[in-house]
Order: C-alpha cells, then structure tokens, then sequence
C-alpha cells in the first residue's frame, strides 16, 4: 500500500501517532489502550486506500473528495464550520491548530515541497528518526523533540 500524507485538511499524516505506531510495530499495544484490533488501527494516510478506524468518521475527506478538491483550503466554502472547528480542539490536539498554516504553505510552495519539509520537520535533528506529533523524546537518540504542543504555544495558536 502507498502512503499519502498529505490530508485535505492540511494535516500531516506522516506525524500521526497511529501511523508511526504502525511503522514501529506497536499497534498491538495501542489497540489495547483503545480496545480495538490491531487491523481496525492499520493507516497509511488519508488519501490512501487504507485509514485507521479512529479516521473513517472524519467528514473533511469525503467532502473534499466529492467536490474535487485535493485541499480544503482549494474550496470556496473554506473555512467552513468543519474546518473552523478545528481550533476548537487545539487544547486536547495541537496538531489540529497548525492546519491554516499547513494549507498555507501547501498555496505557496506546492504539496511536493511542503511534504518535503514536513518529512523533515518530524524527523530528529540530531539522528534523523521520524517522529509523532506528540513525541517528547526521540525514541532512538533520546533528544528531546520539537512537538505539535511546542509549536502551537509558540506560535500563540493554543
């Protein structure tokens, strides 16, 4: 299965602590927490074929899809009463906070640049391992990490 990171609400899913569970093998464990099977967990991003039951009530992807927009912010509704909710949620779920800036920069500097900087802005500093949006701690070197909660709070978004 091809992965897709690029959500239509400006969210990277290459970040996402379901995602990275999967990568890291430990689905299982996170299944548990939830009380779920492991498969129900199994994503390889929004726009793949494969989400995570946690994603499937999600409204934001089969609205985008049903009016042929790749992103949320390509509509003319946009922001809509979907996508303004999303600051609402920003004190259990910062990533949800960066989504304007996200589809932003995806305007300005096109999904192929922006999923490059967004590999690497969830990646180490110090070792280079991909990280979840709420890692405190790299999981190989120890470093501490960059997370969604920091950069939300500096950027006066929480």
């Amino acid at each position: 299965m091809k992965e897709r990171f690029d959500a239509p609400c400006g969210i990277y899913c290459g970040a996402c602590f379901v995602l990275m569970a999967r990568k890291r093998g430990g689905l299982e464990e996170l299944a548990s927490k939830w009380n779920c099977k492991p498969e129900q967990l199994v994503c390889y991003g929004c726009k793949s074929g494969q989400i995570s039951e946690s994603c499937k009530p999600c409204k934001i992807r089969p609205c985008a899809e049903s009016k042929g927009y790749e992103f949320c912010n390509q509509c003319d509704e946009f922001p809509c009463k979907m996508t303004a909710s999303f600051p609402e949620h920003k004190k259990i779920k910062p990533h949800l906070a960066l989504i304007f800036k996200d589809l932003e920069s995806i305007s300005e500097k096109g999904k192929e640049s922006w999923l490059s900087e967004q590999a690497e802005r969830w990646s180490c500093k110090k070792c280079g391992t991909s990280f979840s949006w709420y890692d405190e701690v790299c999981t190989k070197c120890g470093s501490k990490l960059y997370n969604a909660k920091d950069e939300a709070a500096d950027l006066d978004l929480l």
